[in-house]
């Protein structure tokens, strides 16, 4: 199906008929998504055989792990948090390899810490972190607890 039709309209003085087009949404079916969306491309004009153009895709591939894998029901809004989180990932490596040989200024570090809080609040939004709960004294349970537990289980 084309993507716009012609119409013909007349003057109102008597002149040649005009064409004019009609404008039409695009067909889905003909028009496809783009090589980002359809997961060809990593990014636009970048070449993905590069270093840092790996890494980046390694860690998109690991915050989507974290979510659920690759099957998993992901929203947009989720891969393109994964994205920008795995980008400010990749530029937080970025900095501290370039921090090794030389050390950092304040406003390096300053930066840094910046693009490291941004980088909590993507991976707080994501709830990513839920999984993973810190061992407190108070979440264990009484020994005693646990042992009648254990003997009631066995005996049943």
């Amino acid at each position: 199906m084309p993507r716009s039709s012609i119409q013909s309209t007349s003057g109102s003085n008597g002149e040649k008929p005009r064409r004019r087009q009609l404008r039409r949404p695009l067909d889905a079916k003909t028009h496809s998504r783009s090589a980002i969306t359809n997961g060809a491309v990593l990014l636009a004009r970048i070449d993905g055989r590069s270093f840092w153009a790996r890494r980046y895709k390694d860690l998109c591939a690991g915050l989507l792990s974290d979510l659920g894998g690759a099957n998993a029901p992901i929203s947009e809004a989720q891969k393109l948090l994964v994205r920008r989180g795995a980008l400010l990932a990749l530029e937080l490596e970025r900095r501290e390899a370039a921090f090794m040989p030389n050390g950092a200024d304040d406003a390096a570090v300053d930066c840094y810490q910046r693009i490291t809080n941004t980088l909590r609040g993507v991976v707080e939004t994501l709830n990513i972190h839920r999984g993973r709960v810190a061992r407190d004294a108070n979440l264990l349970p009484d020994p005693l607890q646990y042992a009648e537990r254990y003997e009631e289980h066995d005996a049943a």
